[in-house]
C-alpha cells in the first residue's frame, strides 16, 4: 500500500510540474484524496482488528450489509422503482444517479444504492464467498438465518444482469471447490441448480439474456465501446509511460475503456500499475497463507473465501473501471485489509 501511495504522489507530482488542464487539475486533487481514503479503510481494518472476535464480526457485517442491499435491489428490479428517491434528507437534493431506472434485455437493472447496476452486482457476487462459508460454518445460528443471506445475494447478484458479476460469481466458486469437501460440492451443485430453476420459473426469458450477455460479440455497446477505446487509451499511455499522467486525469469524455488496469496504466504508468497489482497479489497471499496457519476449521474455511472474494474483485477489475465506483473501490480495500488482518492473527497465533 505504501509503493501504491508513493507511485500516486510521485505521478501526481509530476503531473502538476509538467501542467494539467483546468478540466484535469481538479480531478487530480480529488483523485489523491481518494487514494488516501482507501490506504485508511486498509490500514484501518488491518492494525484495528486485534483478535478472532472482531475478524468474525465484520465478516458477518459484510454480509448482513449484503444481505439489506440484496433485498432493496431485488425490490427495485420487481417494483420497477429506484425506492431510493423516497429517502429526502432536509438540507441535501437527491443525485439522479441514485433515480435512474437502468434495463437491458427487457429486464430492470437494480442498483441498490450503487451508482451503476455493473457496481452493485459485483460487490453483491464478490461478497457472496463470505456470505457461503459463514453459512456452512458459523452454526450458532438457526439453518434458515445462515443460508437466507446466501440466497438473496444470489440471486440479487444474477438479476443485476451484469457479465461482471456473472463473472465474479464464477471466479469465486473456481477457487472455493478446491477448499470443499465432495459433500460440500455437491451440496453446491444442487443449490446452484435449483437457484437457476428458480431464476428460470420466475424471470422467464432471463436465463436467455444472461446467456447472450455473453454470445453477442461486438453486435454489443458495452463490448465494442471496450474494443475501440483500447487503442487510445495505450496511445494515451505511450505518452507517460513510466508514472502516468496522474490519477483521476483520464476523463470520461477522452475515451471509456472500462478497465482498471488499463486506466492505471494512463494515469500512473507502469510503475503504478505494478505497485496495484503486487497490492492485490500480497493480499491474496496473505489470505492464501493464513489457511495453513489457522487452528480450528472456521478459520481454514474462511481463509479461502477471502482469498475468492478478493481473486473475483480482481478478474473483474478487467472488464470495468472498478476504482471509479465508490462503493466497489471501498470494499476490495476493506477486503485487503481484512486479509491483512487475517495473516497478522495467523501469525500472532490467535485464530
Amino acid at each position: 500500500m505504501t509503493l501504491f501511495l508513493f507511485v500516486a504522489v510521485g505521478s501526481y507530482a509530476f503531473a502538476m510540474l509538467r501542467g494539467l488542464p483546468e478540466a484535469e487539475a481538479s480531478p487530480a486533487d480529488a483523485g489523491l484524496i481518494r487514494i488516501a481514503g482507501w490506504a485508511g479503510i486498509l490500514l484501518l481494518v488491518n492494525d484495528g482488528l486485534s483478535d478472532r472476535n472482531g475478524l468474525m464480526s465484520v465478516l458477518r457485517r459484510i454480509v448482513i450489509v449484503g444481505s439489506l442491499t440484496a433485498t432493496l435491489g431485488l425490490l427495485q428490479f420487481f417494483t420497477h422503482s429506484s425506492l431510493v428517491d423516497w429517502i429526502n434528507i432536509p438540507g441535501l437534493t437527491a443525485s439522479s444517479e441514485f433515480s435512474n431506472i437502468d434495463s437491458r434485455g427487457g429486464f430492470v437493472r437494480a442498483a441498490g444504492m450503487a451508482i451503476h447496476p455493473l457496481e452493485y452486482g459485483v460487490v453483491l457476487s464478490t461478497s457472496l464467498p463470505i456470505a457461503i462459508t459463514l453459512a456452512l460454518t458459523d452454526t450458532t445460528k438457526r439453518r434458515l438465518l445462515r443460508w437466507v443471506p446466501v440466497g438473496v445475494i444470489g440471486v440479487a447478484a444474477i438479476l443485476s444482469v451484469s457479465r461482471s458479476a456473472l463473472i465474479a460469481v464464477a471466479v469465486a466458486f473456481l477457487v472455493l471447490l478446491p477448499f470443499w469437501s465432495r459433500s460440500i460440492r455437491r451440496r453446491a451443485l444442487f443449490a446452484s441448480t435449483s437457484l437457476l430453476a428458480a431464476v428460470y420459473v420466475l424471470t422467464p426469458g432471463m436465463l436467455g439474456t444472461l446467456r447472450g450477455l455473453f454470445t453477442a460479440g461486438t453486435d454489443d455497446p458495452s463490448i465494442s465501446s471496450r474494443t475501440n477505446g483500447s487503442a487510445t487509451a495505450f496511445g494515451i499511455a505511450s505518452n507517460n509511460l513510466l508514472v502516468g499522467r496522474g490519477f483521476g486525469t483520464f476523463l470520461p469524455e477522452y475515451v471509456i475503456v472500462d478497465n482498471q488496469y488499463l486506466g492505471l496504466l494512463v494515469e500512473l504508468g507502469i510503475l503504478g500499475l505494478l505497485a496495484f497489482v503486487t497490492l492485490l497479489v500480497a493480499g491474496m497471499t496473505c489470505a492464501w497463507r493464513s489457511r495453513k496457519l489457522a487452528k480450528d476449521d472456521v478459520m481454514r474455511q474462511m481463509s479461502p473465501a477471502i482469498l475468492a472474494s478478493l481473486a473475483a474483485l480482481a478478474v473483474t477489475f478487467a472488464f470495468f473501471d472498478g476504482l471509479s465506483f465508490p462503493m466497489a473501490a471501498g470494499f476490495m480495500f476493506l477486503m485487503l485489509g481484512i486479509s491483512g488482518a487475517l495473516w497478522r492473527l495467523a501469525r500472532e497465533g490467535l485464530l
